[in-house]
Formats: structure tokens, C-alpha cells, sequence
């Protein structure tokens, strides 16, 4: 899918997607660089710990802090969980808002192992 290049990563945000059917559903999962090349992982989709019983929460906390001031979303939310949602919404959002297609490959969506790819247009239904 192009994240790596030239033996490093080449991203700075990646949205995990499904395919259903003819569509595409953006998922609440995230893989995020930072400016100081720190790779972080967010599933906001497994439900294995609560934020009061979890053993990473300040540092949970404090990558929330980092990932919403360097990707510009204000954080409304006092419960981390809650506040991660906030900011995978607004990266969707924007990505929804700024990308006009999506390239995917197309064994993502017809059989398996055709090598080209296909672009699926970004505009909204309602």
C-alpha cells in the first residue's frame, strides 16, 4: 500500500478501512509518526481495558496531547477514550474534506492477485 519506502516508513497517518461491498468504511483504528519519529498504534474498536484500570493511561494521555496539537484538532473531551474518538473523527474528516480519491488495491475489493490499482471517489452520500 506504499507505507514503506526506501526502508522506512512513508507516512505520517494511516486510518484502517473495510470494504462493504461498494464501499468503504473508515475504521476507528490509527497508526501515527510524530514530529520526533515515534510510531503509535490506537484501536479504539478493542474493548480489552477501561481508562480507569488501565496501566498506561498518563502515557495514553500524554500521546493524545501530542498527536491532537500536531495534527490541529482541539480535544473536547475529559475521558481519553472519548478524546481519541474526537481526534480519529476530525482526521477522517479531513481526510474525507481534503482527498478527493483514495487509490486502494484492487484485490481489496475484486478476487485476488490483480496487481493494479483502482481509485474510489471520496464524495459523500447523505
Amino acid at each position: 500500500m506504499g507505507l514503506m519506502s526506501d526502508n522506512g516508513i512513508a507516512f505520517k497517518a494511516v486510518i484502517s478501512y473495510d470494504m462493504k461491498g461498494d464501499k468503504v468504511e473508515l475504521k476507528e483504528k490509527l497508526m501515527y509518526v510524530t514530529n520526533d519519529k515515534e510510531l503509535l498504534v490506537m484501536d479504539m474498536e478493542r474493548d480489552d481495558y477501561s481508562c480507569r484500570t488501565c496501566s498506561v493511561r498518563s502515557l495514553c494521555i500524554n500521546y493524545l496531547k501530542l498527536v491532537a496539537k500536531e495534527s490541529g484538532v482541539q480535544i473536547n473531551k475529559l475521558n481519553p477514550r472519548e478524546a481519541w474518538r474526537e481526534v480519529m473523527a476530525s482526521m477522517r474528516r479531513n481526510l474525507i474534506r481534503n482527498a478527493p480519491f483514495f487509490k486502494i488495491p484492487s484485490d481489496q475489493i475484486f478476487e485476488k492477485n490483480r496487481e493494479k490499482e483502482i481509485e474510489i471517489s471520496c464524495e459523500r452520500t447523505q
